[in-house]
């Protein structure tokens, strides 16, 4: 099994983690607005400033991805009043692992596909707008920890590839500076998440608890009235 496997494989609906999964859905549901309202308005700046790129790197590509982010958008929020079971709850955060690497790595490839086209502002523009994207959609799935991470590696991974080779010594440091600032952001995602987890734990443990009781003294009632 592969590394990546076994990232998403995080979210299996086993059933001690299905009132997990279901938390993680419902958290996740409020902040999938946020999320695609930064990933679709970002991707629309960055456009309207590159005046010298291709119409289809420009224009084309983005509509396409708004339009994929839109559909999961729409997905997510149809869910916002329906009672999900732990093992739909697990499905939907593993699909939702798939679709951020995805995503990322194709915001990604679309801004470094503009890079050669701007002058130093418009080029600054794109090394700022995967920057800050990557960071804000990092919160926003802070509570989907390998969600967060392999959104991440999605940015880092091309930004630092493209950067650190570029021959341009403030490129190379802020591929640098970004390989440094990712892994403390995930170490603090990852305190969010154990954060998040622990609270639902205890209540599953105290439900369980609470029905093992039940069950007992269902149990002991049983063996007086048979003693009588």
């Amino acid at each position: 099994m592969s590394l990546f496997d076994r990232l998403a494989g995080r979210y299996a609906p086993r059933p001690k983690d299905r009132e997990l999964a279901l938390a993680r859905a419902r958290s996740f549901i409020r902040r999938a607005p946020v999320l695609y309202a930064i990933l679709v308005a970002n991707s629309i700046l960055l456009a309207l400033t590159q005046s010298a790129a291709p119409a289809l790197l420009r224009y084309g590509v983005p509509c396409l991805l708004i339009m994929a982010c839109l559909m999961r958008l729409g997905m997510w929020w149809s869910k916002r009043h329906r009672d999900l079971t732990g093992a739909q709850a697990a499905t939907l955060l593993t699909s939702t692992t798939y679709v951020a690497i995805s995503l990322s790595v194709a915001f990604s490839a679309r801004a470094l596909a503009l890079f050669p086209h701007g002058d130093a502002f418009q080029q600054a523009h794109v090394v700022f707008y995967m920057a800050i994207t990557s960071i804000c959609c990092l919160f926003c799935l802070s509570y989907l920890q390998a969600a967060a991470a392999l959104s991440a590696m999605g940015v880092l991974v091309p930004f630092f590839g493209f950067f650190a080779f570029s021959g341009n010594p403030v490129l190379v440091v802020l591929a640098i500076n970004l390989v440094l600032i990712t892994p403390a952001l995930l170490v603090v995602v990852a305190g969010n998440s154990r954060d998040f987890a622990a609270p639902v734990a205890a209540r599953s443990e105290t439900v369980r608890q609470q029905d093992q009781a039940q069950s007992l003294l269902r149990k002991t009632s049983g063996w007086r009235i048979s003693i009588a």
